[in-house]
């Protein structure tokens, strides 16, 4: 099969923990986002696929994504949420653009045509297709008008009639219904011309470089005593589940389906296991914490921290990691002959920064960034 048309990147700003789509955006700095972008957009364009930028525009928080109202003056919208997408707009020039859910300024995002067409193709130059977020069409006639084309999902028949009505109606020219067919088609014929018939599909090779592109993303945080890398023959434990069943990506809209799932304890045989906290409930769970500490003259503990829930939501760290992290730095370190502690973490840093930050002695984040599991976790903690 071939892949013409592929969702992303997300460009938003994170202006907020709560957006449960930090996962897949690039950074809370608009110039770094839009940097990231660009590259990332002119990689995936070169190679015949086309890339579509999101969520267009402001779609910065969680409750009531679909239906907020984002309300802010004219600098904040061209300072902080529109320079990512501006930049990529101008240095790649994506075959597709995405309208948010939200309102913005008391106008829906697929109705704005300010934003739409003043902004995007009339300030900008954007020359590619305009399409909406799943669902997020009210007007199918208002949204053409401003300057969307597609409406995804279609289909129902509903959208087709609101056209046809609002031209009967004289409230949408059949010019502006012709603008946005022409925009289709453009794309239609830019992806057709664009398709490779000699593309090869390699899940192996694709894995080794996933892991490669993993190991080399990693930022080591902090390393007091030089903990990191463990020295060879050195007795440690990996302490969660997800160092045996790591989450790898996010949720919703966004889940793929990994044709190879590997996990840390896979590349570090010397390192023991014991669960520490639960996954399945957020709670603390005395005997876990205890036993994470009896295989005994283990001097490096290594918390796999991943992040208990993984849907398009907030994304909050187990309590019980917490308390086994805390609680084994704290408490029994020095009891159980603990000597160093850190975490390995993949897109907790926000629920742990101020909790277990001065706990551990190192901290390595490689974030959710590659669907194709923990393998790099345990190249990088060490030879042990």
């Amino acid at each position: 099969y071939t892949t013409l048309f592929r969702s992303g990147p997300g460009l938003n700003i994170k202006r907020s923990p709560l957006c449960g789509r930090n996962f897949e955006y690039f950074s809370e700095d608009p110039y770094l986002s839009g940097e990231m972008g660009a590259a990332l957009v002119n990689g995936i364009q070169s190679n015949g696929v086309g890339s579509c930028i999101k969520h267009f525009a402001a779609n910065n928080q969680e409750t009531d994504r679909m239906v907020s109202d984002s309300v802010m003056d004219e600098r904040t919208l061209h300072e902080i949420y529109l320079p990512a997408f501006e930049t990529v707009v101008k240095k790649a020039q994506p075959l597709g653009v995405m309208a948010a859910y939200n309102k913005l300024n008391g106008t829906h995002c697929s109705e704005n045509k300010e934003l739409l067409t003043d902004i995007l193709r009339k300030r900008w130059g954007y020359e590619g297709m305009v399409v909406t977020d799943w669902g997020a069409v009210k007007d199918r006639a208002k949204g053409i008008a401003a300057g969307q084309d597609l409406e995804m999902p279609g289909g129902s028949g509903r959208g087709t009639n609101s056209i046809l009505s609002a031209i009967k109606a004289g409230t949408l020219s059949e010019e502006e219904l012709n603008t946005a067919v022409r925009n289709l088609l453009r794309f239609v014929d830019s992806v057709t011309e664009a398709e490779s018939t000699n593309a090869v599909f390699d899940r192996d090779a694709d894995y080794r470089m996933a892991v490669s592109v993993a190991e080399n993303s990693a930022v080591l945080l902090k390393n007091e005593k030089g903990t990191l890398p463990l020295a060879k023959g050195c007795k440690a434990v990996f302490l969660g589940e997800f160092a045996q069943h790591p989450r790898y990506q996010g949720g919703g809209s966004s889940h793929v389906n990994s044709a190879k799932v590997s996990c840390a304890l896979e590349h570090a045989p010397g390192v023991a296991y014991a669960q520490g906290y639960r996954t399945d409930e957020d709670t603390v769970d005395p005997a876990l914490e205890q036993a994470a500490v009896e295989p005994g003259n283990v001097v490096v503990a290594v918390v796999a921290a991943f992040l208990l829930h993984g849907g398009e939501q907030f994304f909050d760290a187990p309590r019980g990691l917490v308390g086994v992290v805390t609680g084994i730095g704290d408490e029994l370190g020095e009891d159980a002959g603990w000597e160093q502690l850190f975490v390995l973490r993949e897109h907790a840093e926000q629920a742990l920064d101020e909790e277990v930050g001065d706990t551990v002695a190192a901290v390595l984040i490689t974030r959710a960034a590659l669907a194709h599991g923990g393998s790099e976790l345990g190249e990088l903690a060490g030879g042990v």
